[in-house]
């Protein structure tokens, strides 16, 4: 356990600092692009918070014992908070959002930048009721 977290300190560090190079270096990319790789960067980063609150209480269901029942595949509670739900959907910000710019790009490639900003500001909502329901106590779907 305490190498991941040791390994998971690494990582962060490494991350924050490529957040830095993107924001402060010259990176080669059309613009709507480029934002959606910084913006994901940084849901990235953010997700690993979320993980990092996971180890800390060393747990990752709110207001219920770890292992209860869960959804499909994922098996996040269905009958508490999970952090994991939030934490999922918040680290694959750094796939969702370039995915997201190359689509608007498709379609408009002159609104394309306002769209991935107009995009990532809708994902930030959802990442954070994510969160709010895991820190409350609520499911992301109660099957019970």
């Amino acid at each position: 356990f305490s190498t991941m977290g040791m390994f998971i300190l690494i990582n962060s560090f490494l991350i924050l600092y490529t957040i830095i190079l993107f924001f402060s270096g010259k990176i080669e990319l059309e613009t709507p692009f480029l934002w959606a790789w910084r913006i994901g960067l940084i849901f990235f980063f953010l997700g690993g918070i979320s993980g990092g609150i996971m180890s800390g209480i060393l747990s990752h269901t709110i207001g219920a014992e770890d292992g209860g029942p869960g959804l499909p595949f994922f098996n996040w509670s269905t009958i508490a908070g999970d952090i994991r739900s939030a934490h999922f959907i918040t680290l694959h910000g750094l796939q969702v959002i370039p995915l997201a710019a190359l689509v608007l790009i498709k379609f408009s490639k002159e609104n394309a930048t306002q769209g991935v900003l107009l995009f990532s500001l809708a994902y930030l909502g959802i990442c954070s009721w994510l969160h709010w329901l895991a820190f409350n106590g609520f499911p992301v779907i109660s099957l019970h």
